[in-house]
């Protein structure tokens, strides 16, 4: 059943996701030192003109971490996945098993038992079972 590689590939997609937004917040955090302090009139004064650079530490931050390359890798493994994603949900529209049709309208399009029981002439504990089996199937699946 296609629910099942889509939940998969799904599953995928979030997780190297997650990882580009982890790289992200990591550039984010080296470039937000180099933004310019409050001035803090409760404290002395110090001259700051001999301090460091903080643009050429963000540089030298961003190559020896190699934060750009990561994040271009992570990038383009998240536009295949995505690229996949998208096939497998044109398969899954278009595709007439019953387990399949029933987790695009629960899942994707988020309509309760009730509306889908009425597109799909079930009643709603036919329709509660079927989706029974397509949490089961989709928890054996995460557990590969």
């Amino acid at each position: 059943m296609i629910f099942e590689e889509y939940e998969t590939c799904k599953m995928r997609f979030e997780k190297v996701k997650n990882q580009y937004d982890k790289i992200l917040r990591e550039k984010e955090e080296l470039f937000c030192k180099t933004q310019p302090k409050g001035i803090r009139y409760d404290k002395e004064r110090v001259d700051s003109s001999c301090g460091k650079n903080a643009m050429s530490e963000y540089v030298i931050a961003l190559e020896v971490k190699k934060i750009n390359p990561r994040l271009k890798e992570a990038k383009e493994i998240m536009q295949a996945r995505k690229l996949m994603l998208d096939r497998l949900y044109v398969q899954l529209n278009n595709s007439k098993e019953t387990e399949d049709i029933i987790y695009r309208l629960r899942y994707i399009e988020k309509l309760n038992a009730e509306e889908i029981g009425q597109i799909l002439n079930y009643s709603k504990a036919g329709v509660y079972k079927i989706l029974e089996r397509i949490k089961k199937s989709v928890y054996k699946s995460r557990q590969k």
